[in-house]
C-alpha cells in the first residue's frame, strides 16, 4: 500500500528516482522490510553487509550503503531500463545525494553463483532481490 510505505516513496523522490510505480513499489518495500528488521533488531543499525542480487543501477544500493557495505552483483552495469550517468546513477536522480555512499558499493560483474561463492562465508547480515529472479526463470534446473 502507498499510502504505508509513504516515507520510503518519500526517499526515492528525494533523491530523484521517481520512476514507474512498479519499481517505486518494490523498492519500497525492500526499504520497508529493512527498516523493520532493523528496528526489530533481527540485523544491525549500523554497519549492515548486504548483498544486492541484480541490483544494476537501481537505488536499494544507496539506501543500503547508507547502512554500511553493499555488494551489488548483476550480470551487466552498463544496461539498465533507465539512463545513467558514468557513475551509474540515473540521470535525473540527484547525484549530490548519492555519492557518498559509493566507497561503501561494491560492483560485483559476473553469474551470481560465481560471485556469491567470493563472499566470506556468516560475512553478510541481508540478502535482496528486487527483480533479478524474475529475469533468471526457468535458466536454472530445478532441485
Amino acid at each position: 500500500d502507498f499510502d504505508i510505505l509513504h516515507p520510503e516513496i518519500q526517499y526515492l523522490t528525494d533523491i530523484g528516482y521517481c520512476l514507474n510505480q512498479d519499481a517505486m513499489y518494490k523498492w519500497s518495500v525492500v526499504m520497508r522490510t529493512v527498516k523493520d528488521l532493523q528496528k526489530q533488531q533481527k540485523i544491525p543499525l549500523d554497519g549492515l553487509e548486504s548483498v544486492d542480487i541484480g541490483g544494476g543501477s537501481a537505488p536499494l544500493q544507496y539506501f543500503m550503503a547508507e547502512r554500511g557495505h553493499v555488494t551489488n552483483i548483476d550480470i551487466n552495469f552498463m544496461s539498465s531500463w533507465f539512463d545513467t550517468d558514468s557513475q551509474g546513477i540515473y540521470v535525473r536522480g540527484i547525484s549530490q545525494r548519492l555519492t557518498h555512499t559509493l566507497d561503501r558499493i561494491t560492483k560485483a560483474e559476473g553469474e551470481l553463483l560465481s560471485e556469491l561463492g567470493k563472499i566470506a562465508q556468516d560475512s553478510v547480515d541481508v540478502v535482496y532481490d528486487s527483480c533479478s529472479f524474475i529475469h533468471m526463470w526457468g535458466r536454472y534446473p530445478s532441485p
